[in-house]
């Protein structure tokens, strides 16, 4: 049994952010499915904040990941 699934539950997060603000997708509060939300917000993030993560990745190239 796998108990700690952050670092890959997040990178699929962070990619699938990084697609819809590259495709024109409206705000964050559309990207994610309730159960994806809840895991954000269990470990303390918002939509927002992956919207902002994209939107410097596609703007300035990092944070990357």
């Amino acid at each position: 049994m796998k108990h700690y699934d952050f670092a890959e539950r997040f990178r699929s997060l962070y990619d699938k952010a990084v697609k819809l603000y590259s495709r024109g997708h409206p705000g964050p509060e559309s990207y994610f499915t309730a159960d994806e939300s809840a895991f954000l917000a269990a470990n303390g993030l918002t939509a927002q904040n992956l919207h902002d993560y994209a939107e410097d990745q596609q703007n300035y190239g990092e944070p990357g990941y």
